[in-house]
């Protein structure tokens, strides 16, 4: 059969051998199978497969790697023929399935916004980018960076003035963690930060506003009364202990002290008691004369 000649009369049982290349300026249509040893080119036209469950087979004579291209209830698949298992799906909807691993060189990207990706910057990386830039990152060692792309936490967040929002759902009670030149925990109902330490160390409770100078450690604010609570058992001590060592006496010089189990409060210097106010009111002075 040569370029330009007919092909008439050959019955459907019929082989069709060629030991040369082939034209048919015409259509041809296979009813059964047809087993091409060759290539096969098609210039200007299309090649139809039809069928309820049209089948075109891919083997692969020196791997034995087999494959086919099918059309099933719809849905597009690419099966793997050797290992009998569907390697890739799209169904009529547009829905793409890969029932196994997807490998990636780089990186998803969402179609008509270019610059919104899913990426894999480097081994054992992810990335989130919007705006063209990186949003979140967790690293090889399962580090989530958060505007942060060399997290050295388990969570690290990087930005001008970096807070986390707590809400809730149940109490429409908001609360935030706040870093900036300080850090604060924010009571965002009621637009009232709650408490600060700062760069100092300081600690300042109900106010942003240290004490004196000579006593700004831990401040305690309130517009109406206010007071620090130190609540014990009621057969243990309560203690406000004045320390200038770390050691020994000099770690309790000074002592406040509350005797739950006596129900008296005793006041100690340079480490020893000299003042004693018991349950009824009676004073005693360096450890004497409680009951007078």
């Amino acid at each position: 059969v040569g370029s330009g000649s007919g092909l008439t009369g050959v019955a459907s049982t019929d082989n069709i051998r060629t030991n040369t290349n082939a034209t048919f300026l015409q259509n041809i249509n296979v009813s059964g199978t047809s087993t091409i040893g060759g290539d096969v080119t098609v210039n200007g036209g299309d090649l139809t497969v039809t069928g309820t469950n049209p089948i075109i087979h891919l083997t692969d004579t020196d791997d034995n790697s087999d494959y086919q291209l099918n059309v099933n209830g719809g849905v597009f698949q690419v099966y793997d023929y050797t290992n009998t298992a569907g390697r890739l799906l799209i169904a009529s909807d547009g829905t793409v399935s890969v029932p196994n691993d997807l490998s990636l060189a780089d990186k998803i990207i969402h179609t008509g916004d270019t610059n919104t990706a899913l990426r894999f910057p480097a081994a054992d990386t992810v990335t989130v980018e919007t705006g063209g830039s990186e949003r979140i990152r967790v690293d090889s060692a399962g580090r989530l960076g958060v505007g942060q792309n060399s997290p050295t936490a388990l969570l690290h967040l990087k930005s001008n003035a970096p807070y986390i929002t707590f809400e809730d759902d149940d109490n429409n009670q908001d609360w935030q963690i706040q870093a900036t030149a300080w850090f604060a925990i924010r009571d965002q109902t009621n637009s009232a930060e709650r408490l600060r330490i700062d760069s100092s160390g300081r600690v300042l409770i109900g106010t942003t506003t240290e004490g004196v100078s000579t006593a700004d450690d831990l401040t305690v604010a309130n517009s109406g009364h206010g007071g620090i609570t130190i609540r014990t058992g009621t057969s243990s001590l309560g203690n406000l202990y004045f320390s200038d060592g770390t050691s020994g006496d000099d770690e309790y010089r000074g002592v406040v002290q509350y005797d739950h189990s006596g129900d008296f409060m005793r006041f100690l210097t340079n480490a020893s008691e000299r003042l004693r106010i018991t349950s009824d009111g009676a004073i005693g002075l360096s450890g004497t004369n409680y009951g007078s």
